[in-house]
């Protein structure tokens, strides 16, 4: 799977302004314990405050939660939201502007699969995509790479929460939960 993260920035500051300052609004974290969007937080703060003048002072807030879906349609009429760090998809780019800048390096397209302790032996043994084939996987409803998954033949079951994979995991409704390398080991 390859994929890039990219970064969607609508500045349309009309309405979101405060005194002087224009406010970026970005989405709160997909869940209470979801700390993924920190490193994105503090570059775009660390890029505002290096390009930040006398006329121009610009801050960041989060806004509500929601899932990826809902906010490239947020972004797209203008509501709640003025900037998105996601995974591509043509769908994605075809709708928003992406800034091809690899903020992670690369490192989300390099996957692991987290799993249950006790399926440790059933995934040791497995050495290609047929094997893999025989366990599902859990993913987002509206991530990109839920679609990649089911075009290589892959049983993905679909949660709209995020926190709920975790879950539903444990609860044996998959087998595995692919994470970007940069992302399992805080999540576990």
């Amino acid at each position: 799977m390859n994929y890039f993260l990219f970064i969607v920035m609508v500045f349309s500051f009309i309405g979101h302004s405060q005194g002087n300052d224009k406010v970026i609004l970005y989405l709160k974290s997909e869940g209470t314990q979801d700390r993924r969007s920190e490193y994105f937080v503090q570059l775009l703060k660390l890029a505002l405050d290096k390009t930040e003048t006398k006329l121009n002072k610009v801050k960041l807030e989060s806004t509500i939660r929601m899932q990826q879906g809902r906010a490239v349609q947020q972004l797209l009429m203008g509501k709640n939201i003025d900037v998105i760090w996601t995974v591509t998809s043509i769908a994605r780019e075809e709708k928003l502007l992406p800034i091809r800048i690899p903020l992670l390096k690369g490192l989300l397209g390099h996957r692991v699969l987290i799993i249950r302790k006790e399926d440790k032996k059933k995934f040791s043994s497995i050495t290609s995509l047929e094997d893999l084939k025989h366990f599902s996987a859990g993913q987002g409803h509206d991530w990109p790479d839920t679609e990649i998954l089911r075009a290589n033949q892959i049983d993905v079951i679909t949660a709209a929460n995020y926190e709920g994979l975790f879950t539903m995991l444990e609860a044996r409704r998959f087998d595995y939960f692919p994470r970007g390398v940069n992302e399992a080991w805080q999540e576990l």
